[in-house]
């Protein structure tokens, strides 16, 4: 074993800030969020958005315990499958990803919501042979025929 070479693969006294800096500063709350608790996991002071999980001294089972702390700690994270955000997280160990991921995950979630409740309601027709009627909900309910 070279412990001389071990060594030097240490970072020197104020090396690490250094470091993080040239990672870069999360980008968004969600980014800030996952970083101090990718922090306080690590016992790290300072973790950026590009820095890697597994480099930083995490492993699979703090990963493991980071999903959970993310589900437990993240509202938009509650009911994301546990396995999912898992795997996700050990294919791509960065704030970066994982943020893009869950922002991602919570848009399509509201893209979806927002579809199901549309207030036009199609009431017959295929739009090819006759046309279609369209009537909207709320306040004032209308109705109307054509494309």
């Amino acid at each position: 074993m070279d412990r001389a070479r071990l060594l030097s693969w240490l970072p020197r006294p104020g090396e690490t800030r250094d470091a993080a800096a040239r990672s870069g500063e999360p980008a968004d709350a969600l980014e800030r969020q996952l970083a101090a608790l990718w922090a306080e996991l690590l016992d790290r002071e300072h973790i950026g958005r590009h820095d890697d999980f597994f480099d930083l001294g995490g492993d699979s089972l703090l990963v493991a315990r980071m999903v959970g702390r993310i589900r437990e700690r993240i509202p938009d994270a509650v009911n994301l499958e546990w396995e999912v955000v898992l795997r996700h997280m050990l294919r791509h160990p960065t704030v970066a990803a994982l943020a893009a991921y869950l922002g991602g995950v919570t848009a399509a979630r509201q893209e979806r919501t927002t579809a199901r409740s549309s207030p036009l309601v199609r009431l017959h027709g295929s739009g090819r042979t006759r046309s279609p009627c369209w009537c909207t909900r709320g306040p004032a309910p209308s109705c109307r025929t054509g494309r």
